[in-house]
């Protein structure tokens, strides 16, 4: 994602929460495991859980805002 983006890029949106051992998607993984991936290649902005979910999702969805080091 780091590639793609230019400069002074944005990464913004939101991840799964949800146990990452799933034998199909969505997948997910935990909020110190997305900060120990993205880290080395962006600013992390915002890495919190989503106030705003539905019903279904509440407590299953992190937002993300990372800005490109």
């Amino acid at each position: 994602m780091s590639d793609l983006l230019n400069s002074s890029g944005i990464l913004a949106g939101v991840l799964f929460t949800i146990d990452k051992n799933r034998s199909e998607p969505p997948f997910g993984g935990t909020i110190e495991e997305y900060r120990k991936l993205f880290e080395p290649l962006f600013k992390i902005e915002t890495l919190e859980p989503c106030y705003n979910s539905v019903p279904d999702r509440k407590n299953k969805e992190v937002f993300i805002q990372f800005k490109k080091k």
